[in-house]
């Protein structure tokens, strides 16, 4: 199996990402995880598509799939506030209120604006 990182540049890969903030933004959700899941594949180091993806999730109320993006997220970038926070707001959309609030409370640890 190859690494597709080498023969991608990092600019394309992050393109992908940006491109999908806009999708989003737009209501085009489907598209931005089309287009996120992509940027997984060339890059699956690539923290940033793996918390835009769960952001994409949550919005479509996949709460399941946007805490399996966000458990990614946290471990590529373990101080990385909002991968907590949002994991957080998808658990308690979940039901999970009591694990949400942890990883919540462990975000603001990390940067005390979080979510503001």
């Amino acid at each position: 199996m190859s690494d597709t990182r080498h023969k991608v540049p990092l600019r394309r890969r992050l393109s992908t990402v940006n491109s999908s903030t806009g999708q989003q933004q737009e209501g085009k959700l489907n598209l931005a995880i089309v287009s996120l899941t992509e940027a997984i594949q060339l890059d699956p180091g690539l923290a940033a598509a793996h918390l835009h993806r769960g952001d994409a999730h949550k919005q479509q109320r996949r709460y399941e799939s946007a805490i399996a993006d966000y458990n990614v997220t946290i471990r590529l970038s373990p101080n990385l506030a909002v991968g907590y926070y949002n994991r957080g707001t998808a658990k308690i959309k979940a039901g999970f209120r009591e694990s949400g609030n942890s990883d919540i409370a462990k975000a603001r640890q990390l940067d005390p604006n979080v979510g503001n």
